[in-house]
């Protein structure tokens, strides 16, 4: 049976219950909310043993890699963009960039341009997704991911350039023609 969860510890350890003046017990909630109880429900070596799963596309990617998107969590992000600056073959930065697209938080836009700069044409087209994904997720804000696309569209890879373009579609689609 799975263990019992203490909610009221839960909100209390997230600052999300607040007391009015009134002395009535006031309460945040949502999905960012809900991101953040399951991300610390998960803990930080969950997240990471999922980052490594779907690095490795090791048996259950699929769900790792769905988990990474929901949870846009900065701790597997950072954890993901670590390993890869820390890989040395080309493989391995394939893995973790791809990893990276699945998870990527806010956070990870200001490693974009290292991405793009890869010697290796798949990480920085998987670059290029995990821009459409951090705007398809609402993970930044629109100038910034104006930003990035105008920077993406003068790339000097074809390749590049045309995941852009779907990052640019999303762009429309999530914020509306600028």
């Amino acid at each position: 049976m799975p263990q019992r969860i203490d909610w009221s510890e839960i909100a209390r350890k997230l600052g999300e219950e607040q007391t009015l003046a009134s002395g009535a017990m006031a309460m945040s909630a949502g999905p960012n909310l809900a991101r953040t109880v399951l991300e610390r429900l998960l803990g930080n070596a969950a997240l990471e043993d999922a980052v490594e799963t779907a690095a490795q596309l090791g048996q259950g990617a699929g769900a790792a890699e769905s988990v990474l998107g929901l949870l846009r969590s900065r701790h597997a992000t950072e954890y993901c963009y670590r390993r890869f600056a820390e890989a040395q073959r080309a493989e391995e930065r394939v893995g973790y960039a791809h990893a990276l697209r699945c998870c990527a938080h806010g956070v990870a836009l200001g490693w974009l341009d290292r991405l793009w700069a890869d010697e290796d044409e798949q990480v920085q087209v998987l670059a290029a997704k995990m821009l459409e994904g951090m705007i398809n997720a609402g993970a930044i804000e629109p100038d910034e991911a104006s930003e990035a696309l105008e920077r993406g569209s003068r790339h000097a890879s074809p390749n590049v350039r045309e995941y852009v373009g779907y990052a640019r579609a999303a762009f429309d689609r999530v914020f509306g023609e600028d």
